[in-house]
């Protein structure tokens, strides 16, 4: 259990006795343990629940040069990114970038010329099947998950999304 990610740890904590729970997540380091604890306060039924906490935000201000020069000093991106989501000052989603779309802008254009608005959002609290159907619909690999100002809190994958339809499947 020490070996899983915290929201790995919180996916399966139903099923881990409340004893070595506590152990485990108390080896977490303090971030990690807070987003193990935060996991845990959404039901298993809701975007929440299912949401990663990794995704890659470029503010509205950058160039495309700018912004493929952030990527790549990050060295490697989360699973899934198909998409940059860009923030304004206040870190209040403003839309998305498609990584193909970034690369065949001109280097010096404003990302926000490169940026779709039409990025369709979840709010945590979401029932997570209703997720699944515009996964479907938009035929989405991530989006990201907004709280009630419009600031990032997580994205969900199509991973995740895929993880939900199985658990519904199982139900039947």
């Amino acid at each position: 259990l020490t070996s899983l990610d915290p929201e790995d740890l919180a996916y399966v904590s139903d099923a881990v006795p409340p004893d070595v729970l506590a152990r485990v997540s108390g080896a977490f380091e303090s971030a990690d343990r807070t987003v193990f604890e935060d996991t845990r306060l959404y039901q298993n039924d809701s975007v929440g629940f299912f949401m990663t906490r990794e995704w890659v935000a470029v503010p509205d201000t950058h160039t495309v040069e700018r912004a493929i020069q952030d990527l790549r000093t990050r060295g490697g991106l989360p699973a899934q990114t198909d998409r940059l989501f860009v923030v304004d000052v206040r870190h209040v989603l403003v839309g998305s970038v498609a990584l193909q779309a970034l690369l065949v802008q001109p280097p010096d254009a404003p990302i926000l010329e490169a940026m779709g608005h039409d990025t369709p959002t979840f709010d945590p609290l979401d029932l997570a099947a209703n997720a699944v159907k515009a996964f479907e619909r938009y035929d989405l690999v991530s989006a990201p998950v907004v709280d009630d100002r419009g600031k990032i809190v997580g994205r969900l994958t199509v991973d995740a999304a895929m993880d939900v339809m199985r658990e519904q499947a199982d139900l039947q």
